[in-house]
């Protein structure tokens, strides 16, 4: 890119193709900068008060002088390698339009490999720039030691995943599964109370039975329970004697259910030994020896004081109406503690006659 008009710089600096054809380009920046290298060397300026001895470019370019025998005595003792390389760059600036150096970049970088190769930082430099890489090390330390601290505190925080305020984990409690899983000590209380009052519904409280009474992880995706250490020490002593005694209720109802199916698979089993029997008399002995068994395994057995039906199984069980018509486990119905017989149903055990041994 080129500009035209007026001539534009200062005499004697000035490229002589641009002073007759009046286009500025990168190489007329390039050979004013060739005069100023010469200036560097020689400690004289381009054309100072008009003397003779001042026209640098005439003496060192046009009558090819060397720069060598004039070479400014202030700026100390000259490296012969570094004054040869630095009169050879200004010739290449300050040559014929055509073989004259085409960017000023290169040029640049020529300066740059003389600065690696010859210019030696002196003691005061070498002593700022070990001063400058200690105080980097210790800005480095310092940063290092921030970061850690923050990591730290992060660590050592917790988001509650009801309001998403943070906490430190000993103000709250985590699930089994992840520690991501925070509830804070404010809002566990609020959320077992909402558990224990769900469970009063039939459905919440087949899931509650189906957790074994723990209280499940609030992440829905998450199937996890709280540790009931944890509980303990969120919770008032109130409220953990209330969750204990769901707990409990859920256990009893759990081994009920157990003794019902075992009674169940017992008593099939004797009746089908009973109708293998061949001969009347086998069948009342036989009769009369799963009676016998049925007493001896279960002692704690009633019958219906209606029409003595039995026997009925009340084992560890004192209250009939706890899970009386509640759903079964494994979708086997509902659970039924009345009479089979005649439908005779009361929930105090004291209400039912002791069985009599005789199968009805």
């Amino acid at each position: 890119m080129s500009t035209r008009g007026a001539l534009l710089g200062t005499p004697g600096y000035m490229c002589p193709t641009y002073q007759r054809n009046a286009t500025f380009e990168a190489k007329s920046e390039i050979y004013s900068f060739g005069v100023v290298l010469l200036e560097l060397q020689t400690g004289r300026l381009q054309g100072y008060q008009g003397l003779q001895v001042n026209d640098l470019v005439g003496i060192y370019i046009e009558e090819e002088s060397s720069v060598s025998r004039d070479l400014d005595k202030r700026a100390g003792e000259w490296l012969p390698a570094c004054a040869e390389q630095l009169e050879t760059l200004a010739r290449e600036c300050l040559a014929s339009f055509k073989k004259r150096i085409g960017s000023m970049l290169s040029v640049m970088r020529r300066l740059a490999e003389l600065e690696k190769e010859f210019c030696l930082a002196t003691a005061e430099e070498m002593r700022l720039v070990r001063v400058a890489e200690d105080l980097q090390r210790e800005v480095q330390a310092l940063r290092l030691h921030a970061d850690q601290l923050a990591e730290a505190r992060q660590e050592a925080q917790h988001t509650c995943n009801i309001c998403y305020d943070d906490f430190e984990r000993s103000q709250g409690l985590v699930c089994e599964r992840s520690t991501l899983h925070f509830v804070c000590a404010d809002c566990a209380p609020r959320e077992v109370q909402r558990i224990l009052q769900e469970i009063q519904e039939p459905t919440q409280l087949e899931r509650h039975r189906e957790q074994g009474g723990r209280i499940k992880c609030v992440q829905p995706d998450c199937d996890a329970v709280y540790a009931e250490p944890a509980l303990a020490r969120v919770l008032s002593d109130e409220l953990f004697v209330q969750y204990r005694a769901a707990q409990d209720a859920v256990l009893e109802q759990r081994l009920f259910t157990q003794l019902q199916q075992r009674f169940q698979v017992d008593l099939a089993s004797a009746k089908a030994e009973f109708k293998r029997a061949g001969t009347v008399a086998r069948t009342a002995q036989d009769a009369a020896a799963t009676a016998e068994f049925m007493r001896r395994q279960y002692p704690n057995a009633v019958q219906c004081p209606r029409c003595s039906a039995g026997p009925v199984i009340p084992e560890n069980c004192y209250d009939l109406q706890a899970h009386h018509g509640e759903h079964a486990q494994g979708g086997r119905g509902r659970i039924s503690n009345a009479c089979p017989a005649c439908q005779f149903f009361s929930r105090e055990r004291g209400d039912w006659v002791r069985w009599n041994g005789q199968m009805r």
